[in-house]
């Protein structure tokens, strides 16, 4: 680790706003004594943390966002005008805070994420944490040590079973029903062609009989597969985690295919 590295954390609260608040605007402090990475809003109003990037609102009293992953909205003493925020003001709020900040400086300063294993273990501390926030993650530790991978091991491939699961599990069905079909009364791949079934027939079946497969065995030999063909370009993916998915369901029917011989 170099000298900048050790000054970024000897000096989050400074280094944070400095990543954060690209724009000139001059926002309040909290009640708190904190500084606020957005408006002052009133109670009630429902915005998308900058950050967090999850719905926070308070219905008690007016309150900010702030750099406080725990405690992410405090307290503030004068709102705005709730008559005069728009849906475009509050999109501009949770976009602004955000340009123009390394993510590498990000993931140390905010996560203390130093190496794709401090990740992993990151995921495993914070497995209650949001599905979005976890996504954003290892987005982030992908686009920054992605390039530093050497072993895949079970826990990064249960995770990314979890987001199939969770996020992209009608993503995958709606790609590949057409290659799961039921003859009496059991579940089987065939061609397209002979497949009469339409989408949402027996689609409960088939989704579980498709989910068999997503083991944590072939995610991980997926996943290496991936990093290993994709290691030069991670930095520049601008979602990682979608790449990824979108590539292994490609994975995933053309062995389905060779398996049918088609």
């Amino acid at each position: 680790m170099n000298d900048s590295d050790n000054n970024l954390i000897s000096e989050p609260e400074t280094n944070i706003n400095k990543l954060l608040i690209s724009n000139p605007k001059k926002y309040p402090k909290s009640s708190k004594g904190n500084q606020c990475i957005g408006k002052c809003y009133p109670a009630g109003t429902k915005i998308v943390h900058p950050i967090t990037l999850e719905f926070v609102t308070n219905t008690n009293y007016p309150f900010c966002p702030v750099n406080n992953e725990d405690s992410p909205i405090e307290p503030c003493m004068i709102p705005v005008n709730k008559n005069q925020i728009s849906d475009k003001d509050l999109e501009y709020e949770t976009i602004v805070p955000n340009l123009n900040f390394d993510i590498e400086k990000f993931i140390k300063i905010y996560y203390k994420i130093f190496t794709f294993e401090e990740m992993i273990q990151w995921l495993e501390v914070n497995k209650y944490k949001s599905l979005q926030t976890k996504l954003r993650v290892l987005n982030m530790a992908l686009s920054c040590y992605g390039n530093t991978i050497d072993i895949i091991d079970s826990r990064l491939a249960e995770f990314i079973i979890e987001i199939i699961k969770k996020k992209y599990l009608l993503t995958m069905y709606y790609k590949l029903y057409g290659y799961i079909n039921v003859t009496d009364d059991k579940v089987h791949f065939s061609d397209v062609i002979s497949n009469k079934l339409d989408i949402e027939e027996r689609m409960k079946e088939r989704i579980q009989y498709m989910l068999t497969f997503v083991t944590t065995e072939e995610i991980t030999k997926f996943t290496i597969k991936y990093i290993r063909n994709r290691k030069t370009e991670l930095e520049n993916i601008i979602d990682n985690v979608d790449a990824m998915i979108t590539d292994f369901i490609i994975y995933f029917e053309n062995k389905i295919r060779t398996t049918l011989k088609i």
